[in-house]
């Protein structure tokens, strides 16, 4: 009984941590923060780091040839298969992600008042589009792609907030849902095979 209870508690405390960013650019200032539950940290701006010394470009030259000596091309057929395996763990990401806001105010403007109201018609074509799209593939809770044109300005402008997080027990199932495929991959016979093969060809060639 104990152990169950210490698992339904994990199971709850991961039900309950979300991770995610949240952002804002605006006229005063920007920034983008990660969180996971009550923990944030800054990612941008970041602290300046201290300056690392260049290499000189002969030995940068020299470095980079024999990087492309080193290195080898790998399998195809099993580049391709974690390919569909990552497009479908992002898929999963995606329906699990939710966007809690979204907000982008355009302001269109330009010294040229037909280039200002082009800029606005394309700007609330694009506005549109985006919405749907959007909406039919994340969980939104607000979104606002607002458009606006002021002809006394003479440069365009925008506002910009973000604000998405996904539950961490989806995140470990996408990773352990990844992983498993990618070792049912790696076992697969015909990978395996078309690892032997090539390996065959290559020392054919060389020997």
């Amino acid at each position: 009984m104990i152990a169950l209870g210490i698992v339904l508690g994990i199971l709850l405390i991961l039900g309950l941590i979300h991770v995610g960013v949240r952002g804002e650019y605006s006229a005063e200032g920007y920034f983008l923060d990660a969180y996971a539950g009550p923990v944030t940290v800054r990612l941008f701006p970041g602290e300046k780091k201290a300056e690392k010394k260049k290499k000189p470009e002969k030995e940068k030259n020299q470095s980079a040839e024999g990087e492309k000596q080193k290195k080898k091309g790998a399998d195809l057929p099993f580049l391709m298969e974690l390919i569909s395996a990552g497009i479908e763990a992002l898929g999963r990401f995606c329906r699990h992600l939710r966007i809690r806001k979204m907000i982008v105010h355009f302001t269109a403007a330009s010294e040229d008042p037909f280039s200002a109201a082009m800029q606005f018609g394309g700007a609330s074509a694009g506005a549109g589009y985006l919405t749907a799209v959007i909406r039919q593939n994340f969980r939104v809770k607000k979104l606002e792609l607002y458009t606006d044109v002021d002809f006394e300005a003479a440069k365009p402008s925008v506002y910009a907030a973000f604000h998405a997080g996904i539950p961490v027990w989806a995140v470990c199932g996408i990773g352990i849902r990844f992983l498993v495929r990618f070792l049912k991959v790696k076992k697969s016979p015909s990978v395996s095979a078309e690892t032997e093969n090539t390996t065959g060809k290559a020392e054919t060639k060389h020997g």
